[in-house]
């Protein structure tokens, strides 16, 4: 049974929803931008796993106070605390991280080799926005050094340019990390409009993985029965 579970980190707190099956490995799954713990399939994989199991909000999202943050690293600095947190309290050694959207990069940044990934319509090309997510106004700003309110789905963001360079030298490296864990998954909807259907097909040709294609999905609406068969080996 899933307990609710307030997590210190760094200067905020983390809202959690774990269950503890006495495993030595664990299930993290991480939302993107936006998102929050209720995330895709998140709740069936606590549900069906048989591992133990942890979804949270970010800060600034769902049920975490704090500032959203839109830049990577510090998200995949709070994933490796929730994993040594993990370690340190349930004697976890090992983790799966379910990743979707901009959650898929986070999740490999935060993963060790012997880590399992699975990546839910991410993509590899992190300096191309998607279709309408800024005004041209609003690029011209954040380049010229200003900062940006905008909300993006369930959060309100502070978008200033360095959040743009942290993408640039990102894109150059994520590959790589994705090369470096024993094992990735990729799924995507093959309706997406926000991450093409050509991002994940890229990656899996990158590090010679086959993509799982959800028909007729898009970025948000994919259900646990597209890819319960071929998740459930490592969830």
């Amino acid at each position: 049974m899933e307990v609710d579970l307030l997590i210190p980190i760094n200067q905020d707190s983390i809202f959690c929803k774990f269950t503890d099956r006495k495993s030595e490995e664990a299930v993290i799954m991480i939302h993107g931008i936006g998102g929050s713990l209720d995330a895709i399939f998140f709740t069936d994989i606590a549900q069906n796993s048989q591992k133990s199991t942890i979804r949270f909000d970010f800060p600034g999202h769902g049920r975490s106070p704090g500032t959203a943050d839109i830049r990577y690293q510090p998200q995949a600095d709070i994933v490796l605390q929730l994993k040594d947190y993990l370690r340190k309290f349930y004697h976890v050694s090992s983790f799966c991280l379910v990743g979707h959207s901009k959650g898929a990069t986070v999740a490999v940044l935060s993963a060790s080799k012997q880590d399992t990934v699975v990546s839910v319509c991410g993509r590899i090309n992190l300096t191309v926005q998607p279709v309408n997510r800024f005004s041209k106004d609003e690029l011209e700003m954040i380049q010229n050094g200003q900062t940006v309110t905008k909300q993006l789905a369930n959060a309100t963001y502070e978008i200033k340019r360095d959040s743009f360079e942290e993408r640039k030298y990102l894109e150059k490296i994520v590959v790589q990390k994705y090369k470096q864990i024993q094992k990735v998954i990729i799924v995507h909807g093959d309706a997406d409009e926000i991450t093409p259907l050509t991002e994940s097909i890229q990656l899996g040709e990158e590090i010679g993985q086959k993509v799982i294609v959800c028909k007729g999905r898009g970025h948000c609406d994919l259900q646990w029965e597209d890819c319960a068969d071929q998740l459930s080996a490592v969830l």
